[in-house]
């Protein structure tokens, strides 16, 4: 057996006794008491002379005003006015319904209701995409039957519809049916063109509206522009209605006539060209052949009474 490290020799050593003399003892003990007396010179100086804080006063959440979170809000909410304002600034353009425009942009929007129909199935109906029928009626809604070859050009013209806030209505007022190797596409959609404030027509002093003794003069412009864009007037405006609303007088007339799409599209942009203040408060066109349409119609001049 082999023990490791269980015995340690015990080794001592020598030490030497070292006197230390009096009067070193006596200089150190005077040099710590000096030490002493200059740390606490320091200390009570620097006590007295410290500059003291204000006491700061905090009001607790719970016991705030109640006017401070109101005032808050009523900032935000002008933040937010603000907003809308730089918006229509930037854009020119009115985002609000028919019902929500007051009667001044209302007549303003029913003058450029026709025009807004057009723009917008020139800009999302895609070649391949034809119209059996196409209808709008109280500036507020617009109704159509359109064939397709594929569901890809459909999706297509109903993106382009939405981008537009132009929104079709669920089934069933909106379905798509197999109609021979294409597809029928059946819909009602609600319409919210905005006011483009910056549109050439737009006047929101109305100063653009036509006296009732001028009425009789405008329908015959109205047919003589139809004309010259190559529509073929089967009827001429008749005298339906004439009621008052508030400060204004409403005149409506009937209008037939025959032309192609491009045709229709051209008189339309034409009225707005030479100031002809009429809206289309309902139109109805139908397709006899690809190049032929009939059109049937319900005009709407406004007088100030």
């Amino acid at each position: 057996m082999i023990r490791i490290n269980l015995l340690k020799k015990a080794v001592k050593k020598r030490t030497q006794k070292i006197e230390i003399p009096p009067k070193v003892w006596g200089g150190a003990a005077a040099v710590v008491a000096g030490l002493c007396i200059i740390v606490a010179a320091g200390w009570l100086l620097k006590t007295f002379l410290r500059h003291k804080p204000e006491k700061q006063y905090s009001v607790e959440e719970k016991l705030k005003p109640s006017t401070f979170s109101k005032a808050h809000a009523v900032e935000e909410v002008v933040d937010e006015r603000d907003d809308v304002g730089d918006k229509l600034k930037r854009s020119g353009v009115l985002e609000f319904s028919y019902d929500e425009l007051s009667p001044p942009e209302r007549i303003n929007y029913e003058i450029y209701f026709a025009k807004s129909v057009c723009d917008l199935l020139t800009e999302t109906v895609p070649q391949g995409v034809g119209f059996r029928t196409l209808a709008a009626s109280g500036f507020r809604e617009i109704r159509g039957v359109t064939l397709t070859a594929s569901r890809e050009l459909l999706t297509n013209m109903l993106n382009g519809m939405r981008r537009a806030k132009v929104e079709p209505l669920p089934p069933p007022q909106s379905v798509v049916r197999p109609e021979g190797k294409g597809f029928q596409f059946t819909f009602v959609a609600r319409t919210q063109f905005g006011l483009n404030l910056a549109a050439p027509f737009v006047d929101g002093g109305l100063g653009h509206l036509v006296s009732r003794d001028d009425l009789e003069y405008k329908t015959k412009e109205l047919v003589r522009i139809a004309q010259k864009q190559g529509v073929r007037v089967t009827r001429q405006p008749q005298r339906l209605s004439a009621d008052a609303e508030g400060k204004f007088r409403r005149f409506r007339y009937s209008f037939s006539a025959v032309s192609s799409w491009p045709q229709f599209v051209r008189f339309v942009d034409a009225l707005h060209e030479e100031r002809i203040p009429c809206a289309f408060e309902e139109f109805r066109l139908v397709a006899q052949t690809p190049q032929r349409l009939t059109i049937e119609a319900k005009l709407l001049f406004t007088t100030i009474r």
